[in-house]
């Protein structure tokens, strides 16, 4: 039963990270700032998992809030949601790389 839920959250944090890379990919191309059903939109459209794992704003922000060190929310002057690119991909592997060694 341990090992069940050790491959499930291990699983369920791998699908979490691919998540997130493709948030700060989206987020590099958009000069580090996106309103965050706009992210969610562009998710949905390039990969149907995302629409499972993700299915609204609510499940983006948490998503987000977990990852804080490589993504911030923040709002804009009419309270719209969005979200702002801390670490981008290329950075956060060259530190990934960094503390392995």
């Amino acid at each position: 039963m341990q090992a069940q839920q050790h491959i499930s959250k291990s699983g369920h944090s791998q699908i979490e990270l691919v998540l997130v890379e493709q948030i700060c990919t989206n987020l590099e191309i958009n000069l580090g700032k996106n309103y965050l059903a706009s992210i969610l939109s562009t998710l949905h459209a390039e990969d149907s998992l995302s629409k499972l794992v993700l299915g609204s704003v609510d499940a983006l922000r948490s998503l987000i809030l977990r990852y804080s060190h490589r993504i911030t929310l923040s709002t804009d002057c009419y309270g719209a949601e969005m979200a702002s690119l801390v670490v981008t991909n290329a950075i956060w592997q060259q530190q990934q790389q960094q503390q392995q060694q």
